[in-house]
């Protein structure tokens, strides 16, 4: 069908409109993370507009995070292990010196762990996150639910949940008003992550630079050589191409021409790539954990110590951010939602093995001064 002079062909190939995803009280359209090439430049202009003092645009610099995530093992691994190692420890609510039994329905349960978890991933590697909660019928009794908002979608100047991205429409809700819901973090911070995307960038490039030069060093080189008149380009190629058709093994070549093949691998330039690449991962391991020589072998039995004490003072902060979050943001809506009694304290279950051996290594460093503990004394603190 022609109108006006032009062709017009009916569309077989469409894409249907996104539907509005329902994340608790909130309505949202949802997008996909978009991939963004690897380059310094795409994240700086990334920083500047997500810090606009007028129109902040985030979602690309989240965007970025994500891919630094997703294609950045090293990374990826150093953030779960900096979450479990405090998500993982028990906690328990005590009103006095009582512990209310709250495991069926609260701690127990494995969306409380899921949403400690995030809580830390949110507030530390992103620098901001929202949170609301609920809870869901199971066997006769209400469980602990919650719902992570997606960060793009959190107007933190506003106080305002956007359906869209970043741009103000009539179904935007502000979180302020609803009882049930955490912020956390900061609305001007960006976590970690600012810092951990830019050395995953570049190490990347890194990578890629690496991969390219194994695929050229790999590679066998035919050199020519050749007695008498020189050859000119045709000729080369001639002699080349017999190389690249030949099947069978043999070639004839004349009598004042040479081909030899040479493989241009070099161990020194791999190992230029590999302490580069190695750098990086380092420098990561460093913002994450606080120090590398927990994990790697070589180093000292003082200075892995030094190190292990520096990794355990951020996971220490990340329990005592977690505890006051619980203490405080969360205190009314345990009491009110989830039938909690008023005027208790959440706290960590201390380790009794890990209680033990540090009394042990005290001990120890006493004997070393001369100070002399008696079998009544042994006996008692370790209950033998």
């Amino acid at each position: 069908m022609k109108i006006l002079g032009y062709e017009i062909k009916p569309v077989t190939n469409y894409v249907e409109r996104k539907q509005p995803d329902r994340v608790g009280s909130f309505t949202i359209y949802e997008t996909q993370t978009e991939i963004i090439p690897a380059k310094i430049e795409n994240f700086v202009e990334s920083v500047i507009i997500a810090k606009s003092a007028y129109v902040q645009q985030r979602q690309f610099l989240y965007d970025m995070f994500q891919n630094a995530i997703d294609f950045d093992a090293t990374l990826a691994a150093l953030i779960d292990r900096r979450i479990e190692s405090t998500a993982g420890k028990r906690l328990q609510y005590k009103v006095g010196d009582k512990e209310v039994d709250v495991s069926q329905t609260l701690i127990d349960t494995p969306e409380f762990r899921e949403f400690i978890k995030d809580y830390i991933r949110m507030t530390v590697f992103w620098g901001m996150g929202l949170f609301e909660f609920n809870t869901r019928k199971w066997n006769d009794m209400e469980l602990f639910s919650y719902q992570s908002i997606p960060i793009k979608h959190i107007d933190p100047y506003a106080e305002m949940v956007r359906t869209t991205q970043f741009s103000a429409s009539a179904d935007d809700v502000n979180y302020k008003e609803l009882s049930n819901v955490i912020f956390s973090g900061s609305k001007d911070s960006f976590g970690l992550l600012q810092q951990l995307t830019l050395l995953a960038l570049r190490k990347r490039a890194a990578i890629n630079d690496w991969s390219k030069y194994t695929a050229l060093a790999g590679t066998n080189f035919r050199i020519v050589k050749y007695r008498g008149a020189q050859l000119d380009k045709k000729q080369r190629e001639a002699v080349l191409n017999k190389f690249a058709n030949n099947t069978s093994g043999a070639v004839d070549l004349p009598s004042d021409i040479d081909v030899n093949s040479e493989n241009q691998t070099s161990s020194s330039q791999n190992q230029l790539f590999e302490n580069y690449v190695k750098y990086f991962d380092e420098q990561m391991t460093k913002l994450v954990l606080g120090s590398t020589m927990t994990m790697d072998a070589g180093s000292s039995r003082s200075q892995a110590e030094v190190h292990e004490r520096s990794t355990e003072s951020l996971f220490d902060a990340d329990g005592v951010m977690v505890l006051n979050m619980l203490n405080y943001d969360f205190y009314d809506i345990g009491i009110n939602m989830f039938g909690l009694p008023q005027g208790g304290r959440w706290s960590f279950v201390e380790n009794a093995t890990t209680k033990n051996m540090q009394q042990v290594e005290l001990d120890l460093k006493l004997a070393e001064l001369g100070y002399l503990f008696t079998s009544e004394e042994i006996k008692a603190k370790y209950n033998l």
